[in-house]
């Protein structure tokens, strides 16, 4: 992230569901948990939504608590 550079981003939860959240938890690899998130994945999984830095959605409802490994 560069100053004065522009760019939207997306803040993903990869368990808003009971499903996601049995994939989440037995997949193995970055690889596992993207496919599961490619297929299984909805309008449900934004979190946050940025535009030019400025926070325009925010669902309160975390449902998948990220950990550091």
């Amino acid at each position: 992230f560069s100053k004065g550079k522009e760019a939207d981003f997306n803040v993903i939860d990869l368990g808003a569901t009971p499903l996601q959240q049995y994939r989440k938890k037995n997949s193995r690899t970055l690889e596992e948990i993207l496919f599961s998130l490619m297929i299984l994945g909805d309008e449900h999984n934004i979190f946050h939504t940025y535009i030019k830095g400025k926070r325009w959605y925010f669902d309160k409802k975390l449902r998948f608590q990220p950990s550091i490994n």
